[in-house]
């Protein structure tokens, strides 16, 4: 296989989208039979898929950091994207947002109470895991894009892809959550779509971000090698 890829010249981030579309056609063909296939449950293959998937990225690219010549600037964006990878890879495993209310309101009652009245107020339907990771998602982003701005303005370096795949995850995937968590007027076929279209594009988000660095670290290796 390995001596296949090499051959061939075939880029990492189409083994890793074959993959990934390869668990939302496990969906299709098997979710209706179990739910050990299903995109839209806990605890099953897609889960333990996208969690292991993230974490591995986030090891990988805590091992280029420490490992490659890079500047500071890129390394310390590395340290802060493998470390929301690895959050987001434990969370994913753990299903800690499906369940953040339920810890909150047994570790941090007072808080729970207030995020309650605030859904009141806002006259709020959705998942209250929204609201509790809204501001991190919020202070993350922020940190994101203006680490990626510094990087771009001091570097020749393309962030196109880590800039894709932050905004299929924040701009589509995101939105379609809230859709899906808000509504309750699908069809089973329809919802069916809905998650398989968020689900895949977490997916597909997450593949492009590692890939993105992987990139950004490669074209700066080849600058360098270029000028000396």
């Amino acid at each position: 296989m390995i001596r296949f890829i090499k051959k061939y010249n075939i880029s990492p981030i189409f083994i890793i989208l074959l993959v990934d579309f390869a668990m939302i056609a496990i969906h299709i063909l098997w979710s209706q039979k179990s739910t050990f296939f299903n995109l839209d449950y806990e605890a099953n293959l897609s889960t333990v898929y996208q969690g292991s998937k993230i974490l591995i990225f986030s090891m990988l690219i805590w091992i280029t950091v420490y490992h490659s010549s890079i500047k500071r600037l890129t390394r310390k964006f590395g340290l802060i994207m493998a470390s929301t990878l690895f959050f987001l890879g434990i969370d994913e495993l753990a299903s800690i947002h499906e369940n953040i209310d339920k810890y909150i309101a047994d570790i941090f009652p007072y808080i729970h109470s207030y995020v309650l009245k605030l859904a009141e107020m806002m006259d709020y339907g959705g998942a209250l895991w929204v609201i509790y990771y809204a501001p991190i998602m919020f202070i993350v982003t922020i940190i994101w894009m203006t680490q990626l701005y510094i990087i771009l303005q001091s570097q020749r370096v393309s962030i196109f892809t880590i800039m894709f795949g932050m905004g299929i995850m924040l701009i589509i995937s995101v939105p379609i959550v809230e859709m899906i968590n808000t509504s309750s007027n699908f069809i089973p076929v329809i919802y069916d779509r809905w998650v398989i279209l968020e689900e895949g594009l977490e997916m597909i988000g997450v593949s492009l971000l590692a890939f993105g660095y992987y990139k950004m670290i490669k074209n700066y290796t080849k600058t360098t090698i270029t000028k000396k």
